[in-house]
């Protein structure tokens, strides 16, 4: 890329600044790429990338997302994560996941992918450990690190200021990440004329504990979202009918894989099981010698 071509991508990348959505539909070659031929992002994923784009005159937006196994989540973060680097000069970030399988091999797997994919990659380098402006001398001030969480570390999170810039922090299977990781994170919040952006994902298993929170105590300061793996249009519905035949009973594996809105406690269970056996039912009937659907 000459130097010339370079000043006019930097250009393309930042009008998309204030609107991760356009990004990632402009951004990545869904239609003349092999790899992504006949993909799209799914409604949820834009419906959260659409409240990121929403929340920004407000500079604070923090969006928890529960859900079950499958639904896009890891491509959705690796979307966040290069939108917000690419289009605010000076971004700095944090990535932690539930263990360091997860974040080194998972996430960084799935940012891999889409960093190759993106219209602009020759700007950042993908290392074993952060996503790194190529610019010399914006090594330190234009990154995303991606971080195991150590509760007794803790302070590695700290320090992560960035007036008048964009901060982004990322908790992917935020159910498992300790307390002590969220009340580090916390002071970076208050920024002032800084954009601050925290997205927290995970599975709906535990009652207790600060990503619960985001749906309980601190609810209005979240935007929430619920997804079911079964409303997804990438999750395999015959695995799902399995395991609901399989673990009836099984509510955590339930919760775990379908991602099922919890508050209605027991009844919300039981129908999302009732819900299930139909599917079970549905797709036995269609496998039948001569069953048919409309």
């Amino acid at each position: 890329m000459t130097h010339e071509e370079e000043i006019e991508r930097g250009k393309e990348l930042a009008q998309y600044a204030a609107d991760p959505w356009r990004f990632v539909m402009d951004m990545f070659p869904w239609d003349n790429h092999p790899e992504l031929k006949g993909a799209a992002p799914e409604k949820w994923q834009r419906e959260v990338l659409q409240a990121i784009r929403d929340g920004l005159p407000q500079e604070k937006v923090r969006i928890a997302c529960a859900s079950g196994h499958g639904v896009g989540k890891t491509a959705l973060t690796s979307w966040i994560i290069l939108w917000a680097l690419a289009t605010c000069r000076d971004t700095r970030g944090v990535l932690t996941a539930s263990n360091e399988a997860q974040l080194y091999t998972k996430n960084r797997a799935e940012l891999t992918k889409w960093h190759r994919l993106l219209r602009g990659k020759e700007f950042f380098n993908l290392t074993a450990t952060a996503l790194i402006r190529n610019d010399p001398g914006h090594e330190f001030t234009w990154r995303l690190d991606l971080l195991p969480w150590n509760p007794f570390k803790a302070e590695a999170f700290a320090g992560l200021h960035n007036a008048g810039r964009r901060i982004l922090i990322i908790f992917d299977e935020a159910s498992a990440i300790d307390p002590i990781i969220f009340e580090t994170v916390e002071p970076a919040a208050s920024d002032i004329n800084t954009q601050v952006i925290w997205c927290c994902f995970g599975n709906p298993l535990h009652n207790t504990g600060p990503f619960r929170e985001c749906f309980g105590k601190f609810a209005h300061r979240w935007k929430r979202f619920h997804v079911d793996s079964r409303d997804v249009g990438i999750s395999d519905k015959e695995q799902i009918a399995r395991w609901a035949a399989d673990y009836s009973e099984g509510f955590s594996f339930l919760l775990a894989r379908y991602g099922l809105r919890t508050s209605s406690g027991s009844l919300a269970i039981l129908a999302a099981i009732r819900r299930a056996s139909s599917l079970v039912s549905s797709l036995a009937a269609e496998r039948r010698p001569g069953s048919f659907t409309k």
